[in-house]
């Protein structure tokens, strides 16, 4: 039986297997972007995308860079109003020690001023805790401290006065307690704040000066890729200049340069306002404080007669911090009145000492509790006087000062980022022109 050999396998043929190569859509547009970046009109294309890219992101990066610094000086007045209001609760807390200490000296019913000015201390000081909690939410917990300590404190006074007032010896006891309460655990803790808002405040200039570095670095490349792309475009097309890339690149430059002379002029404002009216801020202050807690160690001195010498021992450091905090703004006018007030009361402290160490206690008491001029109330009030009305201008300088700082960037960012579009705009025209003429 002869066997027939099988038909051969039909063969496929190339076009009938499905799609020919390179014919589907990620293909098609791989190969439609290439014929677009082809010889003469894809390199004018590239061209454009670089110049405008070039651009916009001079005109993102500037306006970043220009708010950076804005926020910046933003951060730098918020910190240091913060540290005004700790510095204030501490002076407050002093003042109302050193009134109640003093006339506790008088003994019954202490006298009115000494009361108001004790009353007016812790509720300056209470209002000045809900105010800085308002402002920082990262001192909350400290603040939060300091009031209970504050409260207890109060009370712990009021316990004191009551027990003077009627004669017993366990009214000193309660005083001695309320004293050691405030140093060992408000103040402390709140001079710990100070020094970290003094740190927020560098950091915060510290970005303000990084800022400007941002906006130089993007205008030098800009720049240098516009006047690449308009060398470029010279040759290629044998055309001297393009008119849209020459007004691109100019206000590129123009507005890096008005941007950074903003940003520099912004800086050395806030700069002088550091060096100036916060460091007197600060002097003043911590002076302040420093002063009252000298006049509380001069009462306790007198309070505990014959065993007084740790006070004065105590008054002495703290006169002297005083005196060296103000000695670092000495030659500035803010500082001169208080200068000369302290030293003035300085004197008084020096004649009550000597009336006490000679035998002449009640002559001590009465310069320490009464209006005579020579005598410490007197003197002391004056400070208290001059130095609040000179804290209170250099905080008010501090605020004023940093907000006009910043007052220019914001619409100089905002110009700054139109100037970029603007020129993303003038560069595209200027490489479209040329393209047309390939068509």
């Amino acid at each position: 039986m002869i066997v027939s050999p099988a038909p051969p396998s039909p063969v496929a043929s190339p076009s009938s297997s499905g799609p020919a190569a390179g014919s589907t859509p990620a293909a098609r547009a791989i190969a439609g972007f290439r014929k677009m970046l082809a010889g003469t009109p894809g390199r004018l294309r590239i061209a454009a995308a670089v110049s405008v890219a070039a651009c916009l992101l001079f005109g993102l990066v500037a306006f970043a860079a220009v708010r950076n610094r804005s926020n910046a000086i933003a951060d730098a007045r918020n910190h240091a109003a913060q540290l005004v209001r700790i510095q204030d609760i501490r002076s407050n807390a002093t003042q109302a020690d050193a009134a109640a200490t003093n006339a506790f000296l008088v003994g019954g019913l202490e006298p009115a001023d000494e009361r108001k000015s004790y009353d007016d201390g812790i509720a300056g000081a209470t209002a000045d805790i809900a105010a800085a909690s308002a402002g920082s939410a990262a001192d909350s917990a400290v603040l939060a401290k300091t009031n209970q300590v504050l409260a207890k404190y109060a009370g712990l006074m009021e316990a004191a006065r009551a027990n003077n007032r009627q004669g017993f010896p366990i009214g000193a006891a309660y005083l001695r307690q309320a004293s050691n309460l405030l140093r060992s655990d408000a103040l402390p803790p709140l001079a710990q704040e100070v020094s970290v808002e003094q740190v927020r405040i560098t950091k915060a200039y510290g970005n303000a000066a990084r800022a400007e570095n941002a906006l130089v670095a993007i205008l030098v490349l800009a720049v240098v890729v516009l006047l690449f792309v308009q060398v470029w475009l010279s040759f290629r097309t044998r055309r001297l200049l393009s008119p849209n890339l020459v007004a691109a690149t100019a206000i590129v430059i123009v507005g890096g340069v008005i941007g950074i002379g903003i940003m520099t002029l912004a800086e050395h404002s806030a700069t002088v306002v550091r060096s100036g009216s916060l460091a007197n801020t600060i002097a003043l202050a911590t002076a302040r404080t420093d002063a009252f807690d000298a006049k509380s160690a001069e009462s306790l001195t007198l309070i505990n007669r014959g065993s007084g010498e740790p006070f004065e021992a105590q008054y002495q450091g703290l006169i002297g911090d005083a005196n060296t905090g103000l000695s670092g703004i000495a030659d500035r006018a803010p500082a001169r009145s208080s200068i000369t007030a302290l030293r003035t009361y300085e004197t008084a402290h020096r004649l009550i000492r000597t009336r006490d160490d000679a035998g002449d206690w009640d002559g001590a008491v009465r310069l320490a509790t009464t209006a005579d001029p020579r005598g410490t109330k007197t003197t002391f009030t004056a400070f208290d006087s001059v130095s609040r009305v000179s804290l209170s201008d250099q905080a008010s300088h501090v605020s004023d000062g940093l907000k006009s700082a910043r007052r220019a960037l914001g619409v100089t960012a905002v110009l700054l980022l139109v100037a970029g579009l603007a020129a993303a705009i003038l560069s595209w025209r200027a490489v479209a022109a040329r393209l047309r003429e390939y068509r």
